[in-house]
This record gives C-alpha cells, structure tokens and sequence, in this order.
C-alpha cells in the first residue's frame, strides 16, 4: 500500500524512502564504510547487497495475484 501511497502524499513518499529505499541504503553504507579498506567504495557495495532484497519486497508486496 505504501507504494502506491507514495505518489499521491508526499508524507507516504518520505515514509516510504525511510524505510524502503534511502534509509536503508544509507544505513547500509555506513555500516559498510566501517568494515571495509576504502570507504568511498561503500556506497557501491551498500546499492549491490539492497538491490536484490528491494526486488524481493516488491516482487511479493503485491501478495498472490
């Protein structure tokens, strides 16, 4: 629901951002920053490990169809 809700509130497009897309890679950059040798790389590696679980979420968000 909160996908869809994203476009018509912008409340919802923020909510949505926080805790499927920017808030999550921006989590995973930091924590990624700290474990590897070069932390301008961690942006990459955080993008590379989300993208597959953010196409997880939608794949099942929409349930059984």
């Amino acid at each position: 629901m909160l996908t869809l809700e994203q476009y018509r509130n912008p409340d919802m497009g923020r909510l949505y951002d926080q805790y499927l897309a920017g808030g999550p890679v921006g989590y995973m950059k930091d924590l990624f920053a700290g474990m590897i040798e070069n932390p301008e790389d961690a942006m990459q590696l955080a993008l590379s490990f989300y993208g597959p679980v953010f196409i997880l979420y939608s794949i099942y968000d929409g349930g059984d169809r």
